[in-house]
């Protein structure tokens, strides 16, 4: 059986892609604040490919807090927050 090629292409079953958004601490930027006296963000939110830094997060919906000491992240995070919903860094 070969697709058609004829005629208008389905738009009747779009999914909305829900990317996860990952929140947690660095804290070697904590230790480099606390040496250094400066004030850079400690807080990162990474959504797909890109990484949001900041000093506040406001999450607009549910969350989940992941604690894994046997399974961190690539980073190195052993405790972090889980969301598909909207948030504000600032």
């Amino acid at each position: 059986v070969t697709p058609g090629t004829r005629g208008p292409k389905r738009n009747w079953s779009k999914r909305t892609n829900y990317t996860k958004a990952v929140i947690h601490v660095n804290q070697k930027v904590i230790r480099q604040n606390h040496n250094t006296g400066e004030r850079n963000p400690v807080i990162t939110v990474k959504r797909g490919a890109n990484n949001t830094y900041g000093h506040t997060v406001e999450v607009n919906g549910p969350c989940r807090v992941m604690y894994r000491p046997d399974n961190p992240l690539h980073c190195g995070a052993r405790v972090w927050i889980e969301t598909i919903s909207d948030f504000k860094v600032s």
